[in-house]
């Protein structure tokens, strides 16, 4: 367009919403669904439904789906939708954090411009990142009949208002804490004053300097809007300046500002954020005598080139929070925080054509790395054949000084072959063969593995790949390409910001071998542990022995009497460790971290802690503790201790930065204190990946001060190799679990007791988390969930929880006092038969069948004894070939009362027992296949000749 001609007001454009506005508006879609069907299931609109509903992109909607499942506010079922689960509604929410609403003054969401949509998305972060649920509500509070509305239907335990009217706040406040935000002073609510006198000032300064000689603000119809209060504030400073304000809205304002752009004087363009696309179009036509400035930031400023006026939203968050705590706690609290806005300058990002990636062409595939175009890192690269269908490729980036890593991607294609499932250490236990568009899989330090198996029907691997950094956090998928049916790989690293730095190096690992897929997760999980930093901690054979926890079973109400009763049955029944959970450390008996920080043992419930701890070890037990890691609680003393060394506050806590070698010394004293002063013999060592779950590192934020270590991965690892080596300083033998999802192979360095991630009263789910660690974990002793049951329970059914762990340690968490005699019978039995079979159960490599069935049946071997357990009914036992040729075991722990089996050997003899021990009668059967009758629940040991193998 000329510079003489006129502007086209078709050119204003409302500018698109953010990635993040658009996941919050997914976000508050199912939140809707999950609030008017408290503890029901519904059926979600697929991705591909609810993308065109929106107007967004099906990426967003997947995105958001996945965030939600991982927060278990949807279940994935594969081949039949994405449902709510009705576990998670509002109303159990509300007991555990206050619902929180957050509400415009007036309007619908769904129409909120880019500003309101970031305000939103900023504050509902914030404030659930420090402990509040929160909700959007949907239309304004404009009127009576808005505000009795909210009041009626929301169910809120507070609100936080923008700009909303002072007697409408003040009429909601008489029944919920209300926070209010906006430019207004509220003299009788809570408030975040929103102020611009400080940026004003350096408007001023930058009027000078770029040598304005008029400004115009484009406003909108009304007449108090942030624009026209912005300049009234600008002429109280400097009663000089040349300010005229135009109507946006008016017809005839194309024509209005065009004859001013046209005089060719310096002019400062001041607009609202949604007309930044407008703005920097009559800026690039008018390059030599227009300067803009957005208030609020601009929503496309790669594209922009201006200033920007806007709030420092997560401070605004922060102020909220507190205000929100104070006024909850005490209603007539009324006090006022300043926000002063800030002045930005944005310069817009180079544009390049779409960038060709870098290529590295083998004779397997092609691999395409993304991200180094227009940077300064340069790539290095070799491709190795370790042996027949197995490789590696290593690579280096390089830079000439300390920079930002580029956010890199690497992708390669392999044959699909026969395909039906990815494995991978947290697998569902359906089939998990998506899209490569599909759900993104993220690892980290203390998040399961990078590593990705694929297989067929027979259990075969059809293609394998795991990397080589299981620190830093990753993402890496796999999935099928439409396009051409291939399966496509993408691995994304430096997703996360990290301080500068000059050099990286990756090695990814390639296995097409056509081995069983639990010998290719095996030798994944072995090829770690031969990296120097990936060395496993040893592990002591007390780590095998069955448990007893007193979480599910007590839960913070522990005290040392009932641990000691409870230990003297414990023992009686074979367990020989005790973990006594939360609840030690606190009077309290709320749940959360809230009291978390001091770690000084309760001398309530605990008089005396060093005299019980003896006691109970007197009864041959192991003494451990638990010990949240990442955690100071807000009734800690050390809380205010700590206030600058925090990477996130939550509403119960603060959680540490353990970049700060002052926390890593705090947390290795108390650890070492824990373990010295009262003879503990172990740690349970929890929340870890709560370091992790930081997405705003305020190293980069507000500088690295004293820090000394650059990036949270490394602090972590330094921080826990620290712990471990100062506990094995006083016991050799030291014992330290953790649990999924932080299991691995540095995580092995740490501890040598990996549990189950919690999965109460779920026997399907125990047995397949611990399967999935069984096969990743190798030496590292391996634990179930803790298994949980009523005292009224028919014995079979708590005995099926038993068996279906029995290929890890069981912990045992039931008041086993309270247990009837035949429930006893039934662990004395079985936790026997578990430490008499260790070495078969817990020291062989396993070899489970379908993972994508959920394991329904599991074999394992030794040189004299081998077993089969079943979980499903309809499964066929065949022993792989080459097994043991002594004594035989099968275990029913299906539903059935009958096996399918074929035995290649003759029978001598064969004992069957019920779960209780008990004898049954059984009919020796013939060699070869056979229908063998076995309640539920039973064991079957054959003894037989050499098994004709031929």
């Amino acid at each position: 367009m000329s510079k003489t001609a006129k502007t086209d007001k078709r050119n204003i454009s409302s500018g698109n919403r953010s990635e993040g506005q658009q996941v919050l508006r997914v976000w508050n879609y199912v939140m809707n669904i999950i609030y008017h069907n408290p503890g029901k299931i519904v059926r979600v609109p697929s991705s591909r439904q609810l993308a065109q509903t929106l107007q967004m992109s099906r990426s967003t909607v997947n995105l958001t789906y996945d965030k939600l499942i991982k927060a278990e506010y949807l279940i994935s079922r594969q081949g039949s939708g994405t449902y709510t689960n009705p576990r998670r509604s509002f109303f159990p929410a509300r007991q555990a954090a206050p619902l929180v609403g957050i509400s415009f003054f007036e309007g619908d969401a769904f129409f909120y411009n880019s500003s309101g949509w970031r305000i939103i998305a900023t504050l509902g972060e914030g404030l659930s990142e420090r402990g509040y649920n929160v909700k959007l509500h949907q239309n304004g509070i404009a009127g009576k009949i808005q505000t009795d509305r909210l009041l009626q239907f929301s169910c809120m335990d507070a609100l936080v208002c923008y700009n909303g009217r002072p007697e409408e706040l003040e009429e909601i406040a008489k029944q919920i804490p209300v926070v209010a935000l906006g430019q207004h002073s509220y003299a009788h609510l809570p408030n975040v004053r929103l102020k611009f006198d400080a940026a004003a000032i350096g408007i001023i300064k930058l009027i000078a300097a770029e040598n304005i000689q008029e400004c115009l603000l484009l406003r909108t119809e009304a007449a108090d809007d942030e624009l026209h209060i912005l300049g009234e504030t600008l002429l109280r400073l400097d009663k000089t300046l040349r300010i005229r304000e135009l109507n946006i809205k008016d017809t005839g304002f194309p024509e209005e500002l065009e004859k001013y752009l046209m005089q060719k004087q310096r002019i400062l363009l001041f607009h609202y954020n949604q007309y930044s696309d407008f703005a920097e179009s009559c800026r690039s036509r008018y390059t030599d005598t227009v300067v803009t400035l957005s208030y609020n930031h601009p929503p496309r400023h790669n594209r922009y080139s201006g200033y920007s006026l806007d709030y420092p939203w997560t401070t605004v968050a922060d102020q909220t929070a507190e205000l929100l705590r104070e006024n909850m706690a005490d209603r007539s609290k009324c006090r006022e925080l300043i926000c002063e806005a800030e002045l930005c300058s944005w310069r817009p990002a180079p544009l390049h054509h779409t960038p060709e990636p870098v290529k590295i062409s083998t004779a397997q595939t092609e691999f395409c790395v993304e991200g180094l175009t227009g940077s300064i890192w340069t790539l290095q690269s070799r491709w190795l054949e370790l042996e027949k269908d197995l490789y590696e490729l290593h690579f280096e980036l390089n830079a000439p000084k300390p920079s930002e890593y580029p956010e890199l991607t690497i992708r390669w294609e392999l044959p699909l072959l026969d395909t039906i499932n990815c494995w991978t250490t947290a697998h569902s236990g359906a089939p998990e063969l998506q899209p490569d568009w599909g759900r993104k899989r993220c690892f980290s330090i203390a998040d399961e593995i990078p590593e990705l198996i694929f297989h067929n029907r027979a259990g075969l691997c059809t293609a394998a790949a795991a990397y080589s950094d299981a620190m830093r956090s990753v993402e890496f998928n796999g999935g099928i390409f439409e396009a051409n049916c291939s399966l496509r790989f993408a691995l994304g690293l430096f997703r996360k910001k990290e301080a500068p730095a000059q050099n990286y190096k990756g090695i990814l690992r390639l296995d097409l071998r056509r081995n069983f897929f639990a010998d290719t997760v095996r030798s994944f999980t072995r090829w770690y542990a031969a990296f120097p930093e990936y060395t496993a901690l040893p592990v002591p054979e007390s780590a095998y022995e069955p448990l007893y926890s007193t979480w599910y079973s007590y839960h913070h109400d522990v005290h040392a009497d009932t641990i000691r009763q409870e230990c003297e049955e414990a023992a009686r029944l074979g367990m020989k460790t005790v973990i006594v959970d939360s609840g030690w450390e606190t009077d309290d008996n709320t749940l959360g971290p809230i009291a978390c920080g001091d770690w000084e043992i309760s001398s309530n419930r605990f008089p005396d802690p060093a005299t019980h701890v003896r006691a109970v070890k007197s009864l041959g037990f192991k003494y451990m503790m638990w010990f949240a890691v990442p955690f100071i609680g807000r009734n800690s003393r050390r809380f205010e201790e700590f206030k600058d060394r925090y990477l996130f506050l939550t509403r119960d806590a603060g959680v540490l930065d353990p970049r700060f070698p002052e926390v890593r010394r705090y947390l290795i004293d108390c650890c070492r204190r824990l373990i010295h002063d009262y003879h503990l013999d172990g740690l349970k060592l929890d929340f870890i990946n709560t370091f992790t779950e930081c997405d705003k590192d305020p190293a980069l934020t507000y500088g690295r001060g004293d820090r000394d270590i650059s990036t949270i991965p490394e602090a972590i690892d330094r921080l826990m190799m620290s712990i471990t080596q100062a506990l094995n300083e006083i016991r050799q033998d030291i014992l330290i679990e953790f649990r999924q999802c932080y299991i691995g192979p540095a995580i092995r360095k740490y501890g040598n007791m990996f549990r189950a991630a919690d999965c109460p009263a779920d026997p399907a789910g125990n047995r397949r988390r611990t399967i999935n660690l069984r096969l990743s974990s190798d030496t590292t002793a391996v634990h179930s969930d803790m298994l949980e049951w009523r005292s009224d329970y028919d014995v079979n059914n708590a005995a099926l929880q038993l068996l279906g762990v029995m290929f890890s340690v069981p912990q045992i968490s039931v008041r086993l006092a309270e247990l009837p005699d035949d429930h006893r019978k039934m662990l004395k039995f079985l936790l026997d038969f578990l430490v008499r079979h260790r070495k078969l159960l817990l020291k062989s490599d396993l070899h489970p069948c379908h993972p994508e069935q959920n394991y329904p049946i599991v074999y394992a071997a030794t040189k004299s004894e081998r077993i089969a357990t079943v979980y499903s009914g309809g499964q066929w036992v065949r022993f792989p070939v080459g097994s043991s040729a002594g004594n035989t075991y099968i275990v029913n722990a299906s539903e059935t009362d009958e096996i399918v089996a074929d035995l290649p050997f003759t029978i001598k003899s064969a004992l069957l027992r019920n779960c209780l021990g008990e004898e049954l009668p059984f009919a020796i059967p013939q060699p070869g296949f056979s229908r063998i009758a076995m309640p539920s629940g039973s064991i079957l040991k054959l003894c037989g000749t050499q098994p004709d193998l031929g």
